[in-house]
């Protein structure tokens, strides 16, 4: 609902390739949910402290398979080594990602689940993702 909104306010690119959605935690899910639902329409998934969350492994694996080989998303997920909420569904995201050849990375740092550590990955994230935009 508020892609139009975005678009009207502001100087987006309408281009795919220049199309994300990132989040944390929960957020990491729904831009997940949102770029696999929605490949033709984005281009990277970006996962804060996030990973598959459970018992949605098939829906992924639904998603990934019936994806056009050239819409296939990039995607970059960061995770703590202490955040116990996490990690182990960021691993299994990347394990499905693997499975499905989807160019993703992967960043695990020291930190907890909260946006302390997340933010200290940032620029890290903004590089990786203006690399496809060369």
């Amino acid at each position: 609902d508020i892609i139009p909104y975005v678009n009207q306010q502001y100087p987006i690119h309408p281009d795919r390739r220049y199309q994300a959605v990132a989040g944390g935690s929960l957020g990491g899910i729904a831009a997940y949910r949102i770029v696999f639902a929605h490949p033709e329409q984005f281009s990277s998934a970006a996962m804060f402290g996030s990973g598959v969350i459970s018992g949605e492994e098939e829906q992924v694996k639904t998603w990934l398979e019936q994806m056009q080989p050239e819409l296939k998303p990039r995607v970059f997920l960061n995770c703590g080594t202490q955040d116990s909420l996490m990690l182990e569904r960021a691993e299994i995201m990347t394990g499905l990602l693997y499975d499905h050849q989807v160019s993703h990375v992967l960043h695990i740092g020291q930190g907890e689940h909260s946006y302390n550590y997340w933010v200290t990955m940032f620029p890290t994230y903004l590089r990786w993702l203006a690399e496809d935009w060369q």
